[in-house]
């Protein structure tokens, strides 16, 4: 946190938005920070998406014109599958090199992970965290810094509680009003539609009454087999992996016949070649505070998005 408080900050030019999370996995930060590029994009300007290309294999900052885990981690590429073809992603290291690169790329850079980083120059900040999971440190809980110490290192930043949207959660979990960390935006997870293998959109109701055999490596795997369960599918068996776990041809083998594997976009992207499945696409929705949210947006761009449009 001293490092991060020595952060330099941009000053005229292109704006730079970091979107961190206050967990280790599950915080909504990926999803977040789609979320917010595609927003911008709705309203005429031209965001960039930075990734730091964690798990991946090279380091330097580059555009990611095609979708290519092994180079750019998983991360990155579900974002280049996920984004239209016309808003830039750029991946690697390090932040100052990386930040130059996207600069030139567009108007707004959208920087999914980065804070707290000494080395990020930034215009401001979105803190996601997880609003269903216990307010506990590591090791004891997935809060990777105290929401009250959090607001006190970031007071600029927008707080962003991220949740999914299952039954009986707000009584069982920690809401966000009631973080010390004072939420100004709340969301939830909602699935929209489903992607087949040629990357064609496909209809949810595909999967009601459908056998099925779930495949996840992310930070909420519960969350995504409720999400899959509410569409009306028959779960038959759910193949947890790690986040960001390698999937192999095991993985993926002894599907029965007539059962559908589904997946996350983010796990897509490291199926085996040729692996038949579904994949949930799922949009950030936001619930609370989309008011305040186009006020920090209106800040952070300085003039440059004047017409917020709808919601």
């Amino acid at each position: 946190m001293k490092r991060a408080r020595q952060a330099p900050q941009l000053v005229g030019g292109v704006p730079v938005l970091a979107v961190g999370g206050l967990n280790i996995g599950g915080s909504g930060r990926t999803p977040v920070a789609l979320f917010v590029v595609e927003w911008l994009r709705d309203r005429g300007l031209r965001p960039v998406l930075l990734s730091h290309g964690y798990g991946g294999r090279e380091r330097a900052p580059r555009l990611a014109l095609d979708v290519d885990f092994v180079r750019d981690g998983d991360e990155a590429a579900a974002a280049r599958l996920l984004l239209p073809a016309d808003v830039a992603v750029v991946v690697g290291r390090p932040w100052r090199a990386a930040v130059e690169l996207s600069r030139r790329h567009g108007d707004v850079v959208v920087v999914d992970g980065g804070v707290p980083s000494a080395t990020l120059p930034r215009s401001a900040e979105i803190i996601a965290f997880d609003a269903s999971a216990p307010r506990r440190l590591l090791p004891a809980g997935s809060f990777r810094l105290d929401p009250e110490v959090a607001r006190r290192e970031f007071p600029r930043a927008l707080s962003w509680g991220h949740r999914a949207d299952e039954p009986g959660l707000s009584d069982m979990a920690l809401s966000v009003s009631g973080m010390p960390m004072t939420a100004v935006v709340e969301s939830r997870v909602r699935a929209t539609h489903l992607i087949g293998r040629h990357g064609e959109r496909l209809p949810l109701e595909l999967l009601n009454g459908r056998d099925c055999v779930l495949l996840s490596g992310v930070g909420q795997p519960r969350s995504f087999e409720h999400t899959v369960r509410a569409l009306g599918a028959n779960i038959v068996e759910h193949r947890v992996r790690g986040d960001h776990a390698p999937l192999q041809p095991r993985h993926t083998a002894n599907i029965g016949a007539g059962v559908a594997l589904v997946t996350t976009t983010k796990d897509a992207v490291r199926l085996p070649a040729s692996t038949e499945a579904l994949v949930v696409h799922t949009n950030v929705e936001i619930v609370k505070g989309l008011d305040e949210f186009g006020d920090f947006m209106r800040a952070l761009t300085a003039g440059l998005l004047t017409d917020l449009g709808p919601s």
